[in-house]
């Protein structure tokens, strides 16, 4: 058996720190898993399956060296059936990439190594704070990459982000 390792990541929206935590990989195979995969146009959420995966696509053309694959993860909301969740939705794989200790417990648990990157630069490459730059105003491009950053602006990412927001806080 070819060895693989799983990434799996909400990507709302995929950001450079998610792009890091991918070179990581040192296994023939890396499936990108999309957590909460059924969930979109929410504030915590606001971006569809599709528009997560295509993010991940244009992220990673002609950048890596490995083959890949991206599956759709719905969440169940119980975490002790979730790695049989996860396998039944994924090709076998021997390796799980995260730095989450909830994640990485539940694999462990099963017998899955875990490879653990580190966070980077936790304070700037997370989803949270990207939206919270859109609703802002605030730069927010340079924490992505650059082809996400045209793809957000394409689908009015922003507009979108800030009408959830505002529609958040009407409840």
């Amino acid at each position: 058996m070819a060895h693989a390792s799983v990434f799996i990541g909400r990507f709302q929206p995929f950001h450079l720190g998610h792009y890091a935590m991918i070179t990581h990989c040192n296994t023939d195979t890396l499936y990108i898993g999309i957590g909460s995969s059924q969930y979109h146009h929410l504030l915590k959420n606001p971006f569809t399956y599709d528009e997560r995966k295509t993010m991940i696509q244009l992220a990673l053309q002609n950048r890596l060296n490995i083959e890949y694959d991206i599956y759709g993860i719905p969440d169940i909301h119980d975490p002790p059936n979730w790695v049989d969740h996860v396998k039944r939705i994924l090709p076998p794989f021997t390796t799980v990439i995260t730095n989450n200790d909830f994640t990485a417990g539940l694999f462990k648990e099963r017998g899955y190594q875990i490879q653990r990157p580190g966070l980077i630069k936790r304070s700037k490459y997370a989803g949270k704070i990207i939206r919270e730059h859109m609703i802002n105003e605030q730069k927010w491009q340079h924490l992505v990459p650059k082809e996400v950053a045209i793809y957000l602006k394409k689908i009015n990412a922003s507009e979108r982000i800030k009408t959830l927001f505002k529609d958040y806080k009407k409840h």
